[in-house]
């Protein structure tokens, strides 16, 4: 129940192994379809979702409104009737925000896939409000319902809490050959609307006026799940969850997302565990799988950014500092980008990032478990099978490009430490 982050990860864990579970989505709005659509795009999980009834169907997607929870019987009480389940997850994320009309309580009365026809046919312009990864999959994803898109951020570039700005302007490049509109440091002040109180365009800050139809918001409220109301595992905001994410004192029901807190020697402490992680290993543990994690680094499932794989590995951060160097390497076609840190002392790898192009795993896992060296790293490379036909190119381009510069840091460094020590001498 839900959609996020979190639960897109709990799917592309469970899909391919269900274990004879059926698996329900239940939303709570017929536009939910639309932000799962494209989380999965976001995520790369290949499934379309339907709300059409398919029997024999191990995953369904139904639309309904959960008015009570009944704990002995483990069934959701709805308008048309009980709901049973074995296991229930909850995603406490918050949700895009559509606005679309001041009188469109008639469309909560559509089929999630009528929804969405309603909206390819009667709104020409959609305009999407926000910056990051979630904002970008939902400008692509109108894009290719035949919209007019565009997109505002009241910051200065894409992605700007999550991206550096190199790979960030590849982005953005992207989504404008695709028809996307991009405007930068603006923000909306006015909304204009039409005689039965329908989006006719938005007036921004500096004044220009555009026409448009819908206005999506990246970031939205957070569900309230009032049917838990009452229960100490369940604030209205936060959830008190055990090791396997499990609701204090209910059995059978679970909570991922964000806004957690974890049981701990009798207390309750923030969980700071990232989404993707809580989504698999809730998925794992549920099917009873092993929930050892294989590397003892964070690596992280790809973004499908515009169509490009956004990748980061290890402890990766957009503000590095100057203990470490950062290696830069853009292809010429404005496709492809290789971002490589590594410690100033003595060379080790920290993280990796990539645009356009992606590592097999296993090889990763064993670079930064041994704390590979950067030139070791590079040279190995030449082994590694990359994505792409023209991967033996890309991987000389890159050795050529990152020869230069680190002979001219360890050039740097010498001299560092002579300057050091002749200061001792004077």
């Amino acid at each position: 129940m839900g959609i996020g982050l979190s639960g897109i990860e709990f799917l592309k864990e469970w899909l391919p192994a269900p274990n004879g579970f059926r698996l329900t989505i239940i939303a709570e709005h017929p536009s939910d379809l639309f932000y799962l659509n494209a989380l999965c795009a976001l995520k790369g999980l290949n499934r379309s979702f339907s709300s059409e009834p398919k029997k024999l169907s191990d995953l369904q997607f139904i639309v309904a409104s959960v008015e009570a929870i009944d704990f002995d019987k483990m069934s959701l009480l709805m308008p048309d009737g009980p709901l049973g389940f074995d296991r229930l997850v909850v995603v406490n994320e918050p949700k895009p925000k559509l606005l679309i009309h001041r009188k469109g309580d008639f469309l909560r009365h559509l089929t999630a896939d009528d929804y969405l026809y309603w909206i390819q046919e009667s709104v020409r312009e959609a305009i999407v409000r926000g910056d990051g990864f979630m904002a970008i999959a939902m400008a692509d994803q109108l894009q290719r319902m035949g919209l007019r898109v565009t997109l505002i951020s009241s910051e200065s570039r894409l992605a700007i809490q999550s991206m550096p700005e190199e790979e960030a302007c590849l982005v953005a490049k992207q989504l404008k050959g695709s028809g996307v509109h991009l405007i930068f440091n603006e923000i909306i002040s006015n909304y204009l609307l039409g005689e039965e109180g329908e989006i006719r365009g938005v007036r921004l800050d500096s004044g220009k006026e555009l026409p448009v139809q819908a206005v999506i918001h990246e970031k939205g409220n957070f569900p309230d799940f009032f049917f838990l109301r009452g229960q100490p595992a369940y604030s209205g905001e936060s959830f008190r969850v055990g090791p396997n994410y499990g609701l204090e004192t209910k059995d059978g029901i679970f909570a991922i997302g964000q806004n957690l807190k974890g049981l701990h020697a009798g207390s309750a402490e923030d969980l700071k565990i990232p989404l993707s992680t809580q989504g698999i290993t809730l998925a794992r543990y549920l099917k009873e799988s092993s929930l050892q994690e294989a590397e003892t680094f964070e690596w992280k499932d790809p973004y499908q950014l515009a169509g490009l794989d956004w990748c980061t590995y290890g402890d990766f951060s957009t503000f590095w500092g100057d203990s470490s160097h950062n290696f830069y390497w853009e292809h010429p076609n404005g496709e492809i980008a290789f971002r490589l840190l590594f410690r100033q002392h003595d060379y080790s790898i920290l993280a990796l990032a990539t645009l356009g192009i992606t590592f097999d795993q296993e090889f990763l896992t064993n670079a930064f478990n041994e704390r590979c060296k950067a030139l070791d790293f590079i040279n190995k490379m030449k082994s590694e099978v990359f994505s792409r036909e023209s991967s033996e190119d890309m991987i000389l381009l890159i050795s050529k490009a990152f020869a230069v510069e680190f002979k001219g840091i360890k050039n740097e460094n010498r001299t560092s430490l002579f300057s050091k020590i002749l200061e001792k001498f004077l």
